[in-house]
């Protein structure tokens, strides 16, 4: 199975949670997304529309938002260190490819990749990709 979740949905509301079953304890890492929604409607033209995000509550105590949980017998940790390894890989590359050309590498969203790589800031607007100008 393979599941998307775009960087847009990702917050920043993570949580660790544990059950047992069969005296075995199972922990999970939950990531609690949040789905941008446009604001207005589309007209033309070459901008974007504004987009809000914001948790899905029915009412206080209710929180019936998505999320994705990586639940592990064991130790999550080297496996997520990994993945967090080959982002800075990839991060690492893109930068050094950037600073060997003379054009500025743009997020989707406009802003100079090297603004989400280095603070990890994304726009509700950003798919993520880089483009070139």
């Amino acid at each position: 199975m393979r599941v998307n979740v775009y960087a847009e949905e990702m917050t920043e509301r993570i949580e660790i949670i544990s059950k047992e079953i069969d005296g075995q304890t199972f922990t999970g890492l939950r990531f609690y997304l949040e789905l941008p929604v446009t604001i207005g409607q589309y007209t033309g033209g070459d901008g974007y529309l504004p987009t809000i995000k914001g948790p899905f509550v029915h009412r206080p105590g209710d929180d019936d938002s998505s999320a994705v949980t990586f639940w592990g017998k064991q130790d999550l940790r080297s496996v997520l260190k990994k993945a967090l390894e080959m982002l800075d890989q990839h991060y690492s590359a893109s930068r050094n490819d950037s600073d060997s050309n003379s054009d500025v590498a743009l997020c989707s969203c406009g802003h100079p990749a090297s603004v989400h790589i280095k603070s990890g800031l994304r726009d509700a607007n950003s798919t993520g990709s880089i483009l070139r100008r």
